[in-house]
């Protein structure tokens, strides 16, 4: 039965769910989480993905840890033809990107350095809510395009994630690609919805009802799921700000006790000058 195997997948994801929030094994949506890389200083990591002319595509970036938390991210293309499905030839195309040179003006070319700091209100609420930084655009032409997130200075670990309209089938209401577990919560109710009291051979008043339930409790799960997520994410960012405020404060700590130790060493030796008699002071 449907609606009855439906319940029981919700009720017993829910179940583990709290019983343990960081066992991957027992969540639902744990082949959607995104990519999370190390990126070395002065190096990139990028994601390819292909797209239609005028395909939504959005791209997902957060910094989890690393020096004053800062990256720099880019989506641009069309890199490669759509025909391309040998690695080694997107490779190749990708490698001769420039979007200033190709013949084809209609190239998606877009960066912007990530800041984790309080002075930018947008990634300040991105620190506190451990919500990633989300972008969405439009393909120009079919191809190939691509999502790259580069360390200038430093390692850091970063969460990446690019979603195409034509896998998740349409947009959110905040006006970016949908999740999977928000197309996995829309195509369980669609199912739900295609069901009926009879095929299940129950009253229409408990169908419903059940169904009802149903619907709830798998909403209650994925916002359950959601905020573990955004809380992971919070503590992380909290104890790296920590951790690099420590270090600061430690070494601001080195350098004055430094300073007043060089402050201290003049002033002694002035003060033995001009007790031997030489003019330092008169000077």
């Amino acid at each position: 039965m449907i609606i009855r195997r439906s319940l029981l997948v919700v009720i017993l994801s829910f179940t583990s769910c709290l019983l343990s929030a960081s066992t991957n094994n027992n969540s639902r949506f744990a082949y959607s989480l995104p990519m999370q890389v190390t990126i070395n200083q002065r190096q990139a990591e990028c994601l390819h993905e292909k797209l239609d002319e005028g395909e939504k595509v959005t791209v997902s970036v957060f910094i989890l840890s690393g020096s004053q938390l800062k990256a720099t991210w880019s989506v641009e293309g069309p890199i490669a033809d759509l025909d391309v499905d040998s690695g080694l030839e997107l490779y190749t195309q990708s490698m001769g990107f420039a979007p200033s040179g190709r013949k084809s003006q209609r190239t998606l070319s877009y960066s912007q350095e990530k800041r984790e700091e309080k002075k930018l209100a947008q990634l300040k609420k991105v620190r506190q809510d451990g919500e990633p930084l989300l972008y969405t655009t439009s393909a120009p032409e079919a191809g190939w395009y691509r999502m790259c997130v580069t360390s200038n200075w430093n390692q850091v670990v970063a969460e990446m994630e690019m979603r195409k309209e034509s896998e998740l089938g349409g947009l959110n209401d905040e006006g970016h690609v949908r999740t999977y577990e928000e197309k996995q919560m829309i195509d369980e109710d669609q199912e739900l919805e295609e069901d009926t009291a009879s095929a299940e051979g129950i009253k229409d008043e408990d169908f419903t009802e059940t169904r009802d339930k149903v619907k709830d409790l798998r909403r209650l799960l994925n916002e359950i799921q959601s905020m573990q997520q955004k809380e992971r994410r919070r503590l992380t960012v909290h104890a790296e700000t920590n951790e690099h405020s420590h270090s600061s404060m430690v070494l601001n700590s080195l350098m004055e006790t430094l300073l007043f130790m060089a402050v201290t060493g003049y002033q002694v030796y002035t003060i033995r000058k001009w007790f031997s008699g030489a003019p330092v002071l008169g000077r």
